[in-house]
């Protein structure tokens, strides 16, 4: 089975300690999601780029603000993670970002990642 990653910027750190390294890999810039509207098409554009290379995409992203609706591809098969944003992947499931919410509402997440390749209040700052 030929494999292919499109992901977000936010995860390149974390997929590139645990992938294996013959999957092929697309990241995105973290930007799109500060222009959510954007998003779509972007990912499209990813998808329509590898087109018949690989049997099956894996989207590394969340809901991101319906970022992944409507997106398709026309030769491979597409697992997109059940999940709203980046934060409920990085923590593992839905109700561990529900029980951290509810337990310290108001968090405010960041990883090497974030500050890495996005922009953040940090690299802002700097």
């Amino acid at each position: 089975m030929k494999r292919h990653l499109i992901a977000c910027e936010v995860f390149r750190d974390e997929f590139e300690a645990v992938a294996p390294s013959e999957i092929p890999r697309t990241y995105l810039p973290q930007g799109l999601h500060r222009t959510p509207g954007k998003m779509p098409a972007a990912i499209q554009e990813a998808l329509d780029n590898i087109g018949a290379t690989a049997d099956t995409i894996i989207l590394g992203y969340g809901l991101c603000s319906n970022g992944v609706v409507w997106v398709k591809s026309q030769a491979a098969s597409l697992v997109v993670p059940r999940a709203h944003d980046c934060i409920a992947l990085l923590l593992g499931s839905r109700e561990r970002y529900e029980a951290e919410a509810t337990a310290c509402p108001g968090t405010y997440y960041i990883t090497p990642s974030w500050v890495r390749y996005g922009r953040t209040s940090l690299t802002a700052y700097k």
